[in-house]
């Protein structure tokens, strides 16, 4: 294959080698650009890259009509870059937008020949080249970022490669679809008829893109099966769907090769199967993991009859005589009819995931010894977090269903899902990273004004806190006057502790509520009292207590 690619690559560049400057040009100007997504941005270099079509097509007609003025087509291509630059692209949209036409016409005709019937024939053979081109791009595409998907799970490695996703994207499409143009274009003369361009394509993608990668991913497989025995590992969540796709494509080439005029890789395909036992085992062993611990879904059940008919594939690919296509869609229909005639995969699921909520919540002492939700006086922070973010997943997926989700009362199972959120709040960093607890007043309050002789109303958001990571006073400030407020950290501490809240410790946001209620009403260094409508607090670590980060004026009492 190694041998015969570059073969190939040499032919077509002793034939178009202009245009192969001008795409290796094109796809190394996509590399120096900052952001793809904003090209415009690139200036001279964008203007090569969002020019190529224009400048390939007049290379590639001036080739094919072997016209003198081909060795000087590279002065078009630095005309057009420059016009880009000095005329740009998104602020002339409609003169572009015709020179773009023009040169497809153009080009899809090769330059609007006499004769009508050549015309027409011309358009639609290059239009056929043309898609085929940009179809065999995106599978190569597609095809490596699956490969590379798979290296990342598989192996748990940094999916550094995905920042810039968008470059790699672009020089793909640029080059491939540019090669496997020309690459057909160049075994015109060769074609009988539009079906055999069609059955080269086809060659193409089995011999050269879809079969190296079933290669590339038996040794993946093999190597990652190497390395969960040496390190006594179990298989990761995604193997199943892993292998399982890696085996279905193997099995598409071996159906596919029978197509192919020349099929390549002989002895591979000859042993395919028998290198699928390791991964079919694979396979299985991931499949039973993952029901085993998260039980039976819809998607589940369809991998797991799929995987069957996997398998009896495979081992009848064992002994070739037993290798019947009909057989296998005798197979296929025979689980159609299973899956959507005899089984319900809605029934079956709704009652695995039932006895996953009853054993989590088991687990976690939630039902007494009569199968009774009992929600008193739990302690979030003593709970499992992975369980309980599994009963919360449980809850989301089938609230409503089947009698108010698993039979139990709507309210119960909000309790469970607040006391989840109450865990994750204690355990991570959400308390500490983000304004943890928002108090705002939404019920009528009756303020006793007694002590007060005068209220000053304040313009709204005139007044925000400076920013203090670990200070013991907080100071508000008007943007416009500078006038300023000041409130002790240990103020706001006293407060917390009237509600017993220590500090040092972290709370769930019922119990900040009726602190930050009281806070509503702050006493300031000045001797005014801050009348405040909205209230944020945070924990700091620094401070080993709650602070106010946020909070809204409305005005403030004077004695």
């Amino acid at each position: 294959m190694f041998h015969s690619s570059l073969r190939t690559l040499s032919q077509l560049w002793q034939k178009y080698p202009i245009e192969f400057v001008m795409n290796m040009i094109t796809c190394s100007v996509v590399l120096f650009l900052d952001n793809y997504l904003d090209l415009n941005q690139g200036g001279y270099l964008f203007g090569v890259v969002s020019t190529y079509p224009l400048y390939f097509s007049m290379a590639y007609l001036a080739n094919y009509y072997q016209s003198r003025l081909y060795k000087w087509s590279w002065l078009y291509m630095l005309a057009l870059c420059a016009l880009a630059n000095y005329v740009p692209l998104f602020e002339n949209e409609r003169l572009w937008f015709g020179v773009y036409l023009i040169h497809i016409l153009l080009f899809f005709s090769k330059f609007l020949p006499k004769d009508n019937r050549q015309f027409v024939h011309n358009i639609l053979v290059t239009s056929i080249h043309f898609l085929l081109a940009w179809i065999l791009a995106w599978i190569v595409i597609g095809l490596f970022w699956s490969i590379h998907e798979s290296v990342v799970v598989l192996f748990n490695l940094i999916a550094t490669l995905y920042e810039e996703s968008g470059k790699v994207n672009v020089i793909s499409i640029c080059f491939f679809s540019t090669f496997f143009f020309l690459l057909l274009e160049k075994r015109v003369g060769q074609y009988d008829s539009y079906s055999e361009r069609l059955f080269f394509a086809a060659d193409i993608l089995i011999n050269y893109l879809l079969s190296p990668v079933v290669m590339i991913y038996t040794l993946l497989v093999y190597l990652y099966v190497g390395m969960i025995l040496f390190t006594f590992e179990l298989p990761v969540g995604n193997v199943s769907i892993i292998t399982l796709s890696y085996l279905c494509l193997g099995l598409a080439c071996i159906a596919l090769r029978q197509l192919s005029e020349q099929p390549k890789w002989e002895v591979f395909f000859r042993q395919f199967s028998r290198l699928s036992i390791v991964p079919l085992g694979l396979l299985w062993i991931g499949i039973y993991e993952r029901v085993s611990s998260y039980g039976l879904t819809v998607a589940r059940i369809y991998l797991i009859v799929i995987a069957i008919l996997v398998t009896l594939f495979i081992l009848s690919c064992l002994v070739p005589k037993w290798v019947k296509y009909r057989l296998f869609g005798l197979y296929t229909i025979v689980a159609i009819v299973m899956t959507t005639m005899v089984i319900s995969p809605e029934k079956m699921e709704f009652e695995s995931q039932k006895k996953q909520f009853v054993e989590l919540a088991t687990e976690l002492n939630l039902l007494d010894a009569h199968g009774k939700l009992q929600l008193n006086d739990l302690d979030p922070a003593s709970l499992d977090i992975n369980k309980l973010m599994r009963l919360d997943s449980l809850i989301i997926q089938f609230y409503g269903k089947e009698g108010e989700g698993f039979g139990y009362e709507s309210n119960d199972l909000d309790y469970i899902r607040q006391i989840y959120h109450d865990a994750l709040s204690l355990r991570d960093t959400y308390q500490t990273e983000n304004d943890y607890f928002h108090y705002s007043r939404t019920e009528e309050q009756a303020i006793p004004i007694q002590t007060y002789k005068q209220l000053v109303l304040v313009e709204d958001y005139s007044y925000k806190i400076t920013d203090c990571y670990d200070c013991d006073m907080i100071s508000f400030e008007n943007s416009k006057t500078k006038e300023r407020f000041t409130v002790q950290q240990s103020v706001i501490e006293n407060i917390l502790q009237q509600h017993g809240i220590e500090k040092g410790k972290r709370y769930t946001a019922p119990v900040l509520a009726k602190a930050a209620e009281q806070m509503s009403l702050l006493p300031t260094d000045q001797g005014v009292t801050l009348l405040l409508n909205n209230v944020a607090l945070i924990y700091r670590d620094e401070l080993k207590s709650y602070q106010l980060t946020n909070a809204t004026i409305l005005g403030y009492f004077k004695p």
